[in-house]
Order: structure tokens, then C-alpha cells, then sequence
């Protein structure tokens, strides 16, 4: 059951990620400093998040 919820939370996780960067580059995805600057705060808790539902689901995947 823990697997089962950490495979549709990484999902969900990585749609919000990419919903983020699009919603906060705008229409100018080529100025890339803007998003940097307000992205950096939510990146490194995110990709941490992301690192440990990643290992959760493999384990869960193998164990099967």
C-alpha cells in the first residue's frame, strides 16, 4: 500500500514540477534568471522529496 502511494505521489509530484516551471517562466522561457530566482527556494526541498518517493517506489517495484 505504501508503494501503491508513493507511485501516484511521484506522479503527482512530477506534474506539479513541471505545471511550476511553466507557470512561473511566463511566455519568456528564454529569460531562464527570473525563473531561477524564484524557483530556487522550492528546488532543493522538491528534488529531495522527489529523491525519496523515487527510492520508496523502487523499492516497492523490486519487492514485488
Amino acid at each position: 500500500m505504501v508503494g501503491l502511494f508513493s507511485h501516484g505521489f511521484l506522479a503527482g509530484c512530477a506534474v506539479w514540477n513541471t505545471v511550476v516551471i511553466y507557470v512561473l517562466a511566463g511566455d519568456q522561457l528564454s529569460n531562464v534568471s527570473n525563473l531561477l530566482q524564484q524557483y530556487k527556494p522550492l528546488a532543493y526541498p522538491f528534488q529531495s522529496l522527489l529523491y525519496l518517493l523515487l527510492a520508496l517506489s523502487t523499492v516497492s517495484a523490486f519487492d514485488r
